[in-house]
């Protein structure tokens, strides 16, 4: 069984409350001879009353620092995380396709690529919404606008801007290859894969549901965007990842 980290890193601090479990025991052991010694009621009662309060909250926290994760934590943890994480948990958008369109160099006609999307269910979709996409080192974001409604199979134009994140960019103006440059270098810089978050609401209904993820890429070689092989990307940095994780 996998035992809480809290147990093992603050195991001296069970031992303070061992000592203190001893002291409050030695101060019940008082209230009774205090007591039996035909003293104050009020002041013998008192003494083993406190006692044994203390006695049970020291108990309870020695108890509480050695469970284990599978009781203690795994509660905690799993409400905490209920939410999926968008490298872990979300798999790839289901509801909508995420397609490009462009011929020229994205480095010299950025503005020339387009970006759409289609809703492949067979029901209305309203209040699509696509997360912002923050650049490798975090200098730009891409923010696309709210569509309304979407019927089934309808294929929508994105609307979308770049902005720049830094004060001293504010003024200046920002496109996709702006966004594209923006990036560290590691893991090669051919290929830059970025996760864009779905959400919508079913027709009639006011809640909003996960809609999975859409892939994005920027071809820095070639001066392209593209889509295909967003899922094979995923898998692959998820197990890289685990792979770090585990060295």
């Amino acid at each position: 069984m996998k035992w809480n980290r809290t147990a093992v890193s603050e195991w001296g601090s069970i031992v303070n409350g061992t000592n203190t479990l001893c002291t409050w025991v030695v101060t019940a052991v008082a209230g009774v001879i205090w007591l039996g010694s035909h003293r104050s009621l009020v002041i013998g009662s008192f003494l083993i009353l406190s006692a044994v309060v203390a006695v049970l909250a020291s108990i309870l926290l020695c108890f509480n620092r050695a469970l284990p994760i599978s009781t203690a934590e795994n509660s905690y943890e799993k409400n905490f995380f209920s939410l999926p994480s968008a490298s872990q948990q979300r798999k790839q958008s289901e509801v909508l396709v995420l397609e490009v369109e462009g011929s020229k160099p994205l480095d010299t006609n950025p503005e020339e690529w387009r970006l759409f999307v289609t809703n492949c269910t067979s029901q209305i979709k309203r209040y699509v919404n696509l997360g912002p996409v923050r650049s490798d080192i975090g200098a730009y974001e891409i923010w696309f606008n709210e569509i309304p409604v979407m019927q089934p199979g309808q294929k929508v134009q994105l609307s979308y801007r770049v902005i720049p994140r830094r004060d001293i960019d504010r003024d200046k103006g920002a496109n996709l290859w702006d966004f594209a440059l923006d990036h560290s270098g590691e893991g090669g810089s051919r290929y830059l894969w970025y996760d864009i978050l779905v959400q919508y609401r079913d027709e009639g209904s006011s809640q909003p549901r996960d809609g999975g993820l859409l892939g994005i890429c920027f071809d820095i070689m070639n001066t392209r965007l593209k889509t295909e092989g967003a899922e094979y990307f995923r898998n692959e940095r998820q197990r890289w990842q685990r792979l770090c994780a585990t060295s």
